[in-house]
């Protein structure tokens, strides 16, 4: 087990790591703290979170029915009740008679994608590299996690579509171990990055 001189003594044995952490501790705390204001509608903060995530929702059902044509596929979005579904019908399995009811696909403020988009950022801000680096490789992984979720409902949407009995099995687990597969790339990538730059890293 680690007593606290252990770690201590860890601590000053490898500084980088004990950066990172301290990093993403505090991150982590602020984090937490804003969803408490937000929650708490501190500062009026619920409404606009709430705009926030409407707008957001509302880029994701346009932006998959817009992939999703690419491939033929005629949708229909209701913002109002924030989901989409694919036009026309397509055999299901017997026991959904009543595929018009379910063929639909909500997308919810989990959908967003937030939690994903906020780890990722937590991971670069807390290791110590080029800021600089930092600017561009931000905003292009958060592109590429946007994109993911894009594909990720677009291909839900289809599942639910053609086999509804899989839905479930794809939305809790499998999207859920890719997209953080993802994640863990883009992390590997950063630090091959910080690494390839090392002498011209200077310490932040």
């Amino acid at each position: 087990m680690f007593s606290p001189s252990s770690i201590i003594s860890l601590y000053k044995k490898n500084p980088t790591l004990s950066l990172f952490i301290t990093r993403l501790i505090l991150i982590y705390i602020i984090w937490k703290g804003l969803f408490f204001c937000i929650w708490r509608n501190y500062f009026d903060l619920f409404p606009l979170f709430q705009k926030f995530c409407m707008w957001a929702i509302e880029w994701i059902l346009y932006s998959t029915a817009f992939f999703l044509s690419f491939f033929q596929y005629k949708t229909e979005v209701v913002p109002s009740e924030i989901k989409l579904r694919i036009l026309g019908e397509f055999y299901v399995d017997p026991a959904y008679m009543n595929w018009e009811l379910i063929a639909w696909v909500s997308v919810g403020e989990d959908c967003i994608g937030y939690g994903v988009m906020a780890l990722f950022i937590a991971l670069i801000l807390s290791y110590p590299g080029n800021n600089k680096i930092k600017l561009w490789f931000i905003p292009m992984g958060l592109f590429l996690i946007y994109c993911f979720n894009i594909l990720r409902v677009a291909i839900l949407t289809i599942i639910i579509k053609y086999d509804p009995a899989i839905w479930e099995l794809n939305h809790k687990f499998a999207f859920k171990f890719v997209i953080y597969g993802l994640v863990f790339l883009l992390w590997t990538r950063w630090l091959n990055i910080i690494k390839d730059n090392k002498p011209k890293t200077e310490s932040s």
